[in-house]
């Protein structure tokens, strides 16, 4: 599967990226809350298309050397069809070309297939956040995950 990768910092970015998060989770989150994310420095849009048609995204913040996955989703019929990992391999390429050392993430501890994808490309567990997410009217935690990205620049 040949996908192309765009990345965006614009705010133009948001209604695409609106959409896609739509498609992919209930609720999504709106143009609005995108245009106000994108609007503080440091936003970096990765749209993953297949086709010219965007089959998936994530959404990074960028601080210093350290980037955060705030939110990525892939649509539901393009999951389990390594769409995902290709996202993930080619924004951390990316990153790391950005000076970016650390990339850090969340994941519900209920997400076990998030989870495994995260760890099959070299993410690990290094924290957790105690109810964090509200899921069917239940407290669950959230993991906090990382990876570095540029270990060669530790010394």
């Amino acid at each position: 599967m040949r996908l192309s990768h765009d990345y965006l910092t614009e705010e133009t970015a948001a209604p695409v990226i609106a959409a896609l998060h739509q498609a992919c989770f209930d609720p999504g989150w709106t143009e609005a809350e995108f245009k106000s994310l994108l609007s503080v420095p440091g936003g970096l849009v990765q749209i993953t298309s297949l086709d010219h048609n965007p089959v998936g995204f994530c959404f990074y913040r960028l601080v210093a050397e350290e980037a955060e996955i705030i939110t990525i989703g892939v649509l539901p019929e393009y999951r389990n069809r390594t769409v995902g990992a290709q996202l993930l391999e080619n924004g951390q390429e990316r990153l790391a070309g950005l000076n970016i050392n650390t990339l850090f993430l969340e994941v519900s501890e209920t997400n076990l297939s998030a989870q495994k994808l995260y760890e099959n490309i070299g993410f690990s567990v290094t924290g957790r956040r105690k109810n964090y997410y509200t899921e069917a009217a239940e407290k669950v935690d959230a993991l906090i995950m990382s990876k570095l990205l540029n270990s060669n620049n530790f010394h």
